[in-house]
Order: C-alpha cells, then structure tokens, then sequence
C-alpha cells in the first residue's frame, strides 16, 4: 500500500473511530520515512490520542508531542498546528502548559491573525489566567469576525463575572444575526478553537 493509499485509509479509520487501525497505518506511512506524508500522519496521530477511541486512550502528552512534530515539520507556513498544540496544553492544564500555550498562540498570530487565534486568546484568558475581561473582548471579536462560538463564549464569560444582563444582549444579538452569518459566511460560522 502506498503512502497515499495508507493516510486514506487511516483517514477513514480515524472517522470511524478504529483509532488502533488508524495509529497502525500510520506507523507504517512514519516507518517509510516519506517526507511529504510526515506532517500529516503526525497530524492525524495528534488527533488519534487526542480524541481516544476503541482501546485507545486519551492521551494528551503523546497528543502534544505528534503536534509538536507537525509544528516543526510546517515551520510558519501555517498556524492551524499551533493552535491544536495550544489546545491540546490548554486541555492537560498546569501552569507549564500554560504558558506554552500562550507561546504557541502568539506564534500561531504572528504567522496569521485569524478568528480561530482569538479564540484561543480567550479560552486562554478564560481558564488560565482568568483574565474575564480579555477573555470577553477576544470572544467578542472572535464573534465580529464570523465565528459563531465567539457569542457563545463571551455570553459565558459575562454570566461567571455576573454581567447577566450584559450575557442576555449577547444572546439576542446572536439569535438575531445568527442567520444572517450563516447565509453570509456558511460553514466557517461554525469553526471553534475547540472543533
């Protein structure tokens, strides 16, 4: 089976949840030492302990450390890997991976400020340094720019501080151009920090 044929394959796998096939098929794709499939079968491997599945568990640490590998293999081309990275940091919790993750975000806005970048400005300044009012702002342009979980994080954020009724407003902002950004934007409405 070819390079190719193997991260499709793994890709279904992956998909349907047989995390064991997909882990196997690519070792074989990593085992080939093929350069130009090594950034996505460490990606896909992220993913896999990551999200677990059949007999495979959770496991952030090695999650990280595939991330990591994509991070190095992609240089700054892209800041998609150093946002899963952060993600994965931010989840594992602890001061250490804290910080990394804020190093990884600022990198990943460096290469490209983006609305998901936002995103995890604010879920970094919501869980750990607690920082509502950053975490409300980076939210809300989160929001302004197309990301629908942007209205939901800051309308979240406003009920912890107690801003009920200042949450209420964000709420029926979000009801009412709801629509309207889906009609506009489609599918990238959607996207999360956490998806």
């Amino acid at each position: 089976m070819s390079a190719d044929e193997s991260i499709r394959a793994a890709t279904r796998a992956l998909q349907a949840g047989e995390i064991k096939l997909c882990l196997s098929l690519l070792d074989a794709v990593l085992g080939e030492r093929n350069g130009s499939h090594e950034a996505a079968a460490h990606f896909m491997k992220g993913l896999a302990f990551e999200y677990g599945g059949d007999d495979v568990e959770v496991d952030l640490s090695k999650a990280a450390r595939h991330y990591r590998h994509v991070v190095h293999l992609v240089g700054d081309e892209d800041s998609a890997p150093l946002l899963y990275l952060a993600r994965v940091l931010l989840k594992m919790g602890g001061v250490p991976n804290g910080a990394s993750a804020l190093k990884a975000i600022s990198a990943a806005s460096e290469i490209k400020w983006s609305p998901e970048v936002d995103l995890a400005f604010a879920e970094y300044h919501e869980s750990v340094n607690k920082d509502y009012h950053a975490a409300v702002g980076s939210y809300l342009r989160a929001a302004l720019r197309g990301r629908f979980s942007g209205f939901f994080g800051a309308s979240r954020v406003m009920r912890v501080q107690g801003h009920v009724v200042r949450a209420a407003f964000i709420d029926v902002v979000r009801v009412m151009l709801g629509p309207f950004i889906f009609l506009l934007i489609g599918r990238n409405a959607r996207r999360s920090f956490w998806s």
